[in-house]
Protein backbone atom coordinates (compact mmCIF):
# COMPACT_ATOMS: atom_id res chain seq x y z
CA UNK A 1 0.00 0.00 0.00
CA UNK A 2 1.83 3.35 -0.97
CA UNK A 3 1.63 6.92 0.47
CA UNK A 4 -1.71 7.94 0.11
CA UNK A 5 -1.16 11.85 -1.71
CA UNK A 6 -2.58 14.75 0.02
CA UNK A 7 -3.14 18.53 -1.96
CA UNK A 8 -3.96 21.84 0.09
CA UNK A 9 -5.90 24.60 -1.84
CA UNK A 10 -5.58 25.74 1.30
CA UNK A 11 -3.44 25.07 4.52
CA UNK A 12 -4.50 21.87 6.45
CA UNK A 13 -4.21 21.95 10.23
CA UNK A 14 -2.36 18.43 10.14
CA UNK A 15 0.46 17.27 7.79
CA UNK A 16 0.24 14.52 4.99
CA UNK A 17 2.32 12.14 7.58
CA UNK A 18 -1.35 12.29 10.29
CA UNK A 19 -3.33 11.33 6.92
CA UNK A 20 -1.43 8.70 6.41
CA UNK A 21 -0.93 7.24 9.75
CA UNK A 22 -4.55 7.38 10.01
CA UNK A 23 -5.61 5.75 7.21
CA UNK A 24 -3.06 3.02 6.72
CA UNK A 25 -4.00 0.71 8.91
CA UNK A 26 -8.18 1.54 7.89
CA UNK A 27 -7.42 0.97 4.10
CA UNK A 28 -5.34 -2.35 4.64
CA UNK A 29 -8.82 -3.11 6.97
CA UNK A 30 -11.10 -2.43 4.65
CA UNK A 31 -8.90 -4.29 1.91
CA UNK A 32 -9.10 -0.94 -0.58
CA UNK A 33 -6.92 1.33 -2.56
CA UNK A 34 -6.76 4.93 -1.39
CA UNK A 35 -7.72 7.65 -2.48
CA UNK A 36 -6.17 11.26 -2.28
CA UNK A 37 -7.03 13.46 -0.37
CA UNK A 38 -7.57 17.05 -1.39
CA UNK A 39 -8.00 20.15 1.47
CA UNK A 40 -10.30 22.78 0.27
CA UNK A 41 -11.80 26.03 2.03
CA UNK A 42 -15.87 24.37 1.64
CA UNK A 43 -18.26 26.25 3.90
CA UNK A 44 -21.05 23.45 5.25
CA UNK A 45 -22.86 22.34 8.44
CA UNK A 46 -21.44 20.64 11.37
CA UNK A 47 -22.36 17.33 9.82
CA UNK A 48 -20.56 17.54 6.30
CA UNK A 49 -16.88 17.22 6.00
CA UNK A 50 -16.24 15.82 2.66
CA UNK A 51 -17.28 15.39 -0.87
CA UNK A 52 -16.18 13.20 -3.73
CA UNK A 53 -16.71 14.06 -7.68
CA UNK A 54 -16.24 12.45 -10.60
CA UNK A 55 -14.71 15.45 -12.28
CA UNK A 56 -11.57 15.54 -9.48
CA UNK A 57 -8.33 14.55 -10.92
CA UNK A 58 -7.14 10.89 -10.07
CA UNK A 59 -10.24 10.42 -8.22
CA UNK A 60 -9.36 13.01 -4.92
CA UNK A 61 -11.67 13.16 -2.17
CA UNK A 62 -11.91 16.55 -1.25
CA UNK A 63 -12.22 17.54 2.19
CA UNK A 64 -12.95 20.60 4.28
CA UNK A 65 -10.27 21.42 7.05
CA UNK A 66 -13.53 21.28 9.50
CA UNK A 67 -12.59 17.49 9.06
CA UNK A 68 -10.33 18.14 11.84
CA UNK A 69 -11.91 19.87 14.48
CA UNK A 70 -14.39 16.82 14.83
CA UNK A 71 -11.77 14.45 15.52
CA UNK A 72 -9.64 11.29 14.29
CA UNK A 73 -12.51 9.32 14.28
CA UNK A 74 -15.01 11.84 12.60
CA UNK A 75 -11.92 11.79 9.81
CA UNK A 76 -12.04 8.29 9.34
CA UNK A 77 -15.63 8.28 9.08
CA UNK A 78 -16.29 10.92 6.16
CA UNK A 79 -13.06 9.43 4.46
CA UNK A 80 -14.84 5.73 4.56
CA UNK A 81 -18.23 7.26 3.30
CA UNK A 82 -17.16 9.21 0.23
CA UNK A 83 -14.53 6.37 -0.70
CA UNK A 84 -17.83 4.16 -0.51
CA UNK A 85 -19.27 7.18 -3.23
CA UNK A 86 -15.90 6.62 -5.45
CA UNK A 87 -15.79 3.13 -5.72
CA UNK A 88 -19.79 2.39 -6.64
CA UNK A 89 -18.91 5.64 -9.72
CA UNK A 90 -16.37 3.23 -10.53
CA UNK A 91 -18.23 0.04 -10.17
CA UNK A 92 -20.67 1.68 -12.27
CA UNK A 93 -20.02 4.85 -13.84
CA UNK A 94 -23.20 5.01 -15.94
CA UNK A 95 -25.73 4.79 -12.75
CA UNK A 96 -25.68 7.88 -9.70
CA UNK A 97 -26.11 5.44 -6.59
CA UNK A 98 -25.76 8.51 -4.60
CA UNK A 99 -27.53 7.60 -1.10
CA UNK A 100 -29.22 4.52 -2.11
CA UNK A 101 -29.00 1.11 -1.13
CA UNK A 102 -26.38 -0.08 -2.75
CA UNK A 103 -24.01 3.02 -0.86
CA UNK A 104 -25.74 1.99 2.35
CA UNK A 105 -24.33 -1.17 1.77
CA UNK A 106 -21.12 -0.80 0.61
CA UNK A 107 -20.47 1.89 3.40
CA UNK A 108 -21.95 -0.53 6.09
CA UNK A 109 -19.52 -3.45 4.88
CA UNK A 110 -16.70 -1.37 5.00
CA UNK A 111 -17.15 -0.16 8.33
CA UNK A 112 -18.10 -4.08 9.79
CA UNK A 113 -14.52 -4.13 8.94
CA UNK A 114 -13.41 -2.01 10.69
CA UNK A 115 -15.42 -3.18 13.82
CA UNK A 116 -13.82 -6.59 13.22
CA UNK A 117 -10.25 -5.28 13.88
CA UNK A 118 -11.63 -3.04 16.83
CA UNK A 119 -10.10 0.10 15.06
CA UNK A 120 -9.61 2.82 17.69
CA UNK A 121 -12.19 1.12 19.74
CA UNK A 122 -11.02 3.19 22.83
CA UNK A 123 -12.18 6.03 21.13
CA UNK A 124 -15.38 5.18 19.15
CA UNK A 125 -16.72 3.74 22.44
CA UNK A 126 -19.68 2.42 19.66
CA UNK A 127 -19.57 -0.28 16.63
CA UNK A 128 -18.30 1.84 13.65
CA UNK A 129 -21.74 1.15 11.63
CA UNK A 130 -23.22 3.54 14.57
CA UNK A 131 -22.20 6.11 12.54
CA UNK A 132 -24.96 5.41 9.59
CA UNK A 133 -28.41 6.95 9.58
CA UNK A 134 -31.60 7.33 7.26
CA UNK A 135 -29.36 9.90 5.84
CA UNK A 136 -27.34 7.07 3.86
CA UNK A 137 -30.51 5.71 2.92
CA UNK A 138 -32.38 8.49 0.95
CA UNK A 139 -33.03 7.16 -2.54
CA UNK A 140 -35.34 4.41 -3.12
CA UNK A 141 -35.01 2.15 -5.98
CA UNK A 142 -36.82 3.35 -9.79
CA UNK A 143 -40.18 1.45 -9.43
CA UNK A 144 -40.58 2.92 -5.88
CA UNK A 145 -40.27 6.38 -6.59
CA UNK A 146 -43.82 7.62 -6.09
CA UNK A 147 -43.55 5.50 -2.65
CA UNK A 148 -43.66 6.51 0.80
CA UNK A 149 -40.20 5.84 2.79
CA UNK A 150 -42.26 3.81 5.44
CA UNK A 151 -42.83 1.09 2.67
CA UNK A 152 -39.62 1.15 0.66
CA UNK A 153 -36.62 2.59 3.49
CA UNK A 154 -37.63 -1.21 6.15
CA UNK A 155 -36.95 -3.15 2.84
CA UNK A 156 -34.21 -1.61 1.70
CA UNK A 157 -32.24 -1.18 4.82
CA UNK A 158 -33.13 -5.06 5.64
CA UNK A 159 -31.35 -5.79 1.99
CA UNK A 160 -28.39 -3.62 3.00
CA UNK A 161 -28.07 -5.10 5.86
CA UNK A 162 -28.03 -8.41 5.21
CA UNK A 163 -25.70 -8.20 2.77
CA UNK A 164 -23.42 -6.20 4.01
CA UNK A 165 -23.20 -8.88 6.91
CA UNK A 166 -22.89 -11.72 3.97
CA UNK A 167 -19.71 -9.68 2.32
CA UNK A 168 -17.44 -7.73 5.00
CA UNK A 169 -15.87 -10.76 5.78
CA UNK A 170 -14.92 -12.22 2.41
CA UNK A 171 -11.64 -11.98 0.99
CA UNK A 172 -12.89 -9.72 -1.71
CA UNK A 173 -11.70 -5.89 -2.12
CA UNK A 174 -13.39 -3.03 -1.49
CA UNK A 175 -13.10 -2.29 -5.12
CA UNK A 176 -14.95 -6.01 -6.01
CA UNK A 177 -17.24 -5.19 -3.47
CA UNK A 178 -18.44 -2.37 -5.10
CA UNK A 179 -19.34 -4.28 -8.67
CA UNK A 180 -20.94 -7.25 -6.64
CA UNK A 181 -23.21 -4.94 -4.52
CA UNK A 182 -23.98 -3.14 -7.74
CA UNK A 183 -25.02 -6.56 -9.26
CA UNK A 184 -27.17 -7.49 -6.28
CA UNK A 185 -29.00 -4.34 -5.78
CA UNK A 186 -29.52 -4.27 -8.99
CA UNK A 187 -31.08 -7.35 -9.17
CA UNK A 188 -32.97 -6.81 -5.76
CA UNK A 189 -34.53 -3.44 -7.35
CA UNK A 190 -35.51 -5.53 -10.73
CA UNK A 191 -37.62 -8.38 -7.98
CA UNK A 192 -39.00 -5.31 -6.51
CA UNK A 193 -39.81 -3.77 -9.91
CA UNK A 194 -41.95 -7.36 -10.92
CA UNK A 195 -43.12 -7.19 -7.36
CA UNK A 196 -47.56 -7.05 -8.16
CA UNK A 197 -48.80 -3.36 -7.36
CA UNK A 198 -51.22 -4.95 -5.27
CA UNK A 199 -48.73 -5.84 -2.73
CA UNK A 200 -47.05 -2.85 -2.71
CA UNK A 201 -50.64 -1.49 -2.37
CA UNK A 202 -50.96 -4.01 0.67
CA UNK A 203 -48.03 -2.47 2.53
CA UNK A 204 -48.98 1.08 1.80
CA UNK A 205 -52.71 0.13 3.19
CA UNK A 206 -51.25 -1.69 5.96
CA UNK A 207 -48.94 1.09 7.14
CA UNK A 208 -52.04 3.79 6.45
CA UNK A 209 -53.98 1.85 8.91
CA UNK A 210 -51.47 1.41 11.82
CA UNK A 211 -51.16 4.99 11.47
CA UNK A 212 -54.66 5.74 12.16
CA UNK A 213 -54.49 3.03 15.16
CA UNK A 214 -51.27 5.02 16.29
CA UNK A 215 -53.59 8.73 16.25
CA UNK A 216 -56.68 7.16 17.47
CA UNK A 217 -54.33 5.80 20.63
CA UNK A 218 -52.88 9.03 21.05
CA UNK A 219 -55.98 10.70 20.52
CA UNK A 220 -57.58 8.79 23.11
CA UNK A 221 -54.38 8.93 26.00
CA UNK A 222 -55.13 12.57 24.88
CA UNK A 223 -58.66 12.36 26.12
CA UNK A 224 -58.31 10.19 29.34
CA UNK A 225 -55.59 12.80 30.49
CA UNK A 226 -58.25 15.38 30.12
CA UNK A 227 -60.61 13.38 31.34
CA UNK A 228 -58.35 13.10 34.34
CA UNK A 229 -57.78 17.05 34.84
CA UNK A 230 -61.55 17.85 34.65
CA UNK A 231 -62.22 14.94 37.57
CA UNK A 232 -59.68 16.55 39.71
CA UNK A 233 -60.95 20.18 38.92
CA UNK A 234 -64.46 18.93 39.31
CA UNK A 235 -63.55 17.23 42.90
CA UNK A 236 -61.66 19.83 44.01
CA UNK A 237 -64.48 22.46 43.30
CA UNK A 238 -66.88 19.96 45.10
CA UNK A 239 -64.89 19.65 48.15
CA UNK A 240 -64.44 23.59 48.44
CA UNK A 241 -67.90 24.24 48.38
CA UNK A 242 -68.19 21.40 50.64
CA UNK A 243 -65.45 23.20 53.10
CA UNK A 244 -67.46 26.56 52.62
CA UNK A 245 -70.25 25.05 54.01
CA UNK A 246 -68.99 23.38 56.92
CA UNK A 247 -67.15 26.55 57.63
CA UNK A 248 -70.62 28.64 57.29
CA UNK A 249 -72.29 25.71 59.29
CA UNK A 250 -69.91 25.82 62.40
CA UNK A 251 -70.00 29.98 62.42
Amino acid sequence: LGELKVYEVVPAPKPALWVNRMLRPVLLAIRAEGRPIIFRPMRWSAQSAGACKKSNPDGRISFSTKAFFWGETHFVAVYIHELSHSLLEDAEPSVYHQHDASFFTLNYALLLRLDAINYLAADVNSPWVNDMSLYDLQDPPECWNDTPSPIWQPRAFAFAVALAHELFATDLSAEKLAVLICERYKAWSLAMQLEPRNTVLAHTNAAAKTKRISDARAKLVDELQLYRWLTWLMGAAFLTVVYVLIRRGVN
